[in-house]
């Protein structure tokens, strides 16, 4: 590489079209390192969050695949960890949640499951199931306009293993991304609030 910034004149006993082909060769180094860098000015365009935000597509882990109750709603399981990358609108409100016990409980240790609600890696809300029920809620955060909502859940089940069922999953919790303008009972509203 110190070779190739000596003037042609200097390098001894290398023939001018050598020297042609390691000059062609520094340039386009120069021309990737010069791509790269821009690149790397620029890599929070080429993160996933802001690409999936454009494409308007999910940026999460921890759940299975949807699914849709006798009744037509959307769903997925989530896992013992998972977490979703949600945008907040212009007055720092996500859209409403739905979280759903679908789990044996009388087959459970201590008969009941507990699912922590964490926001941008904060613990915010613990909701206890010791029945088979539902609990609604959004995040409410000014400050912020994005962030990964966690879900953790423990115990979770796998009914084949409980000899149940032919469900060979290891389930969690049913997580449902509700529409922005449906309403929730406001008794069961749980508005996380970081401050």
């Amino acid at each position: 590489m110190i070779a190739l910034s000596r003037p042609q004149a200097d390098l001894p006993g290398v023939q001018p079209q050598a020297q042609k082909h390691r000059l062609a060769r520094a340039g386009a180094l120069g021309l990737l390192l010069v791509a790269v860098m821009a690149n790397t000015v620029r890599f929070h365009a080429l993160h996933p969050i802001n690409w999936v935000k454009a494409a308007e597509e999910r940026y999460d882990y921890g759940f299975w695949y949807e699914e849709r109750t006798d009744r037509g709603e959307s769903f997925r399981w989530a896992r013992d960890a998972a977490g979703i990358h949600i945008h907040l609108d212009e007055q720092g409100r996500s859209i409403p949640f739905r979280l759903v016990c679908g789990a044996p409980l009388a087959h459970l240790s201590g008969q009941r499951q507990r699912v922590d609600v964490y926001w941008r890696g904060k613990f915010y809300q613990r909701f206890d199931f010791n029945k088979i029920g539902e609990r609604f809620f959004r995040v409410t955060d000014p400050d912020h306009r994005s962030g990964f909502l966690e879900i953790r859940v423990e115990p979770t089940f796998n009914l084949k293993a409980m000899g149940l069922s032919p469900e060979s999953r290891t389930l969690g919790i049913k997580f449902f991304e509700l529409p922005a303008e449906q309403s929730m009972p406001l008794s069961e509203v749980a508005v996380l609030n970081p401050r």
